[in-house]
């Protein structure tokens, strides 16, 4: 941990690199915490890697998430397994990013407190692999 963790859960092989902050977030197995990021509030599942200077947990507007309200509208923004940000993301608070999504994947820099990113094809990430692997064999 070469950055700084306030009020937080890191499980074992978390990487929080030098100018990050991780503040009253939990962050699961093997993630990856890019330099200058700084995450709020959040949850983030196992081997998921933020690019660098990300925010996560962004700013001050708690609209509730538009597609679970009655779950997401605390502030608290959820990372899915797998999912890698790219660098410079900004993500607001009560959103929802799917787990095996890539940078590619982020249609803009910004994602506004409420949203919600998943890859719709599939329904399962395992699903969402196999095809991934499928389409780099042709």
């Amino acid at each position: 941990i070469k950055g700084q963790v306030e009020r937080s859960v890191l499980s074992p092989g978390v990487v929080v690199e030098e100018g990050a902050v991780v503040r009253d977030s939990i962050v699961l197995f093997d993630s990856v915490i890019g330099a200058g990021s700084v995450i709020d509030r959040a949850i983030l599942d196992k081997e998921v890697v933020v690019g660098k200077h990300c925010q996560v947990g962004y700013g001050d507007d708690m609209t509730a998430n538009k597609l679970e309200p009655s779950r997401l509208n605390t502030g608290i923004t959820i990372i899915g397994k797998r999912a890698h940000l790219p660098d410079n993301l900004k993500v607001g608070r009560n959103c929802k990013i799917g787990g095996d999504l890539r940078p590619e994947d982020f249609p803009t820099d910004t994602l506004a407190s409420g949203e919600t990113l998943e890859d719709r094809t599939f329904e399962h990430g395992w699903e969402r692999e196999m095809a991934r692997r499928i389409e780099g064999v042709h």
